[in-house]
């Protein structure tokens, strides 16, 4: 077994590099309960400088790898590095990160491809947040008669931007669009 410091993100969390984004964070919360100081696998094996080092370098990972600008600088350094591990061969036939410009309008369109250059779908946002997939989709398609008081949309998006990594501006330029929106149709 390699040395965890020696081992790339993909082999620290365990994963392929064309894992989803639920595919990371479940990889991540699983390493975390294995290496955490109560675990019976790592109380055992490792001292608790140890289990530091190997719960820093899980988080280092995950930091990286759950970031889609991040992975991809990630993924292009391991490729470049000519390392001969099958991650780094997968790593380099990805494709290239497509910058997805913003807008000064932030319509659900926007959020939608924010989204899908992120790699995560509609149902994983749905999943993990417990969000109403209907929702999900009503705010991608600008269908403000279908979501919910505005509160609960602000929250929605809050969460939909903590996922794919969007900015607070996403979140304040789609709220104004919905207000905007919700008085035309009154």
């Amino acid at each position: 077994m390699t040395p965890m410091e020696k081992q790339n993100y993909y082999e620290t969390l365990e994963l392929s590099p064309k894992a989803t984004w639920k595919e990371i964070q479940m990889a991540y919360e699983l390493a975390k309960k294995t290496y955490a100081g109560d675990g019976l696998a790592s109380y055992s094996l490792f001292d608790e400088g140890e289990r530091d080092n190997i719960l820093d370098r899980i988080e280092e990972a995950y930091h990286v790898l759950s970031d889609p600008k991040k992975k991809s600088k990630y993924d292009a350094a391991l490729a470049a590095s000519g390392t001969d591990s099958a991650s780094a061969s997968e790593a380099a036939s990805l494709p290239p990160s497509v910058e997805v410009p913003i807008p000064e309008q932030i319509t659900g369109e926007v959020i939608k491809a924010l989204r899908q250059k992120s790699g995560v779908s509609l149902e994983e946002i749905a999943e993990t947040t417990r969000i109403n997939i209907n929702y999900l989709e009503s705010i991608e398609m600008d269908r403000f008669d279908f979501l919910p008081a505005e509160v609960y949309v602000y929250g929605y998006l809050r969460q939909i931007a903590r996922i794919i990594h969007c900015a607070d501006k996403v979140v304040e330029g789609y709220m104004q669009v919905y207000r905007t929106g919700r008085q035309l149709k009154k």
